[in-house]
């Protein structure tokens, strides 16, 4: 993984990656096994990473500047009511 040989910093994160109701899977392990050091947030249901403390928290203290994000999408659509 570029971002491990290069140092740069590595934040993963799933919402609810176990449990029965978690809308996006697990996370896929090749991610952490090619980044050990990659930090892991958990999110307890939160489809945007963005809405969880921790992990803007965690995206904080890495102290940059920039961010490069990527990411899978599952097709989750909210349907107007």
């Amino acid at each position: 993984m570029l971002a491990a040989g290069a140092k740069i910093p590595v934040i993963t994160t799933a919402s609810e990656p176990n449990g029965p109701n978690g809308p996006n899977g697990p996370l896929m392990p090749e991610i952490h096994q090619l980044a050990p050091a990659a930090t892991y947030v958990g999110r307890k249901g939160e489809i945007s990473a963005w809405d969880n403390a921790d992990f803007v928290k965690a995206v904080r203290a890495t102290g940059k500047k920039t961010l490069c994000q990527s990411g899978t999408v599952a097709g989750i659509r909210r349907r107007p009511t």
